[in-house]
């Protein structure tokens, strides 16, 4: 997730967890998609499947350099929108409202 939103890919998803295998010998297989990028990742469990399909989609996105955006899903950057964001300024609690958030 932090690489795509570092790059400006859309978040990845997770999908599948197929099971293969006896029952104390399972498979997982999860697929990682990030725009129309798919990577399969396989484990004994699914959050090891899950690890590996991601970070197998990691180092493919890596592979597609700097324009993969293109691959990925097709991103186009607003400029106005762009500009608008980088002005933007968000105020931080000062001590009298950070005490009433404290309070619920």
């Amino acid at each position: 997730q932090e690489h795509c939103v570092r790059h400006g890919y859309p978040m990845p998803t997770y999908t599948g967890e197929a099971v293969d295998g006896q029952t104390h010998q399972k498979k997982f297989a999860v697929v990682c998609t990030v725009g129309k990028i798919k990577e399969t990742g396989s484990g004994s469990s699914k959050k090891d499947a899950k690890r590996e399909s991601a970070q197998k989609m990691i180092n493919k996105l890596k592979s597609l350099g700097p324009n993969g955006g293109e691959q990925a899903g097709d991103l186009t950057v607003d400029e106005e929108v762009l500009k608008k964001m980088s002005n933007l300024k968000v105020n931080t609690l000062n001590p009298e409202d950070s005490e009433k958030v404290a309070g619920f």
